[in-house]
């Protein structure tokens, strides 16, 4: 039942700006985003839903696309 509900899931593409070294990156979900960049994920989410108040987190920015 579960894989069931996890396929029908739709997946947000996400955005990662590094403000260090300016690069930007895209991905087709967030959990494809934190295991690539090796970051929590609830923070990512935590982020994206605007609990960091425009600061960023680990040098990121984070937005849907």
């Amino acid at each position: 039942m579960k894989e069931k509900q996890r396929k029908k899931k739709i997946s947000k593409p996400v955005k990662a700006f590094n403000t260090i070294t300016n690069e930007t990156f895209e991905y087709t979900s967030i959990s494809e985003c934190w295991k690539t960049l090796d970051l929590k994920k609830s923070n990512i989410i935590a982020y994206l839903k605007g609990r960091y108040n425009g600061k960023t987190y680990k040098g990121w920015v984070f937005t849907y696309s």
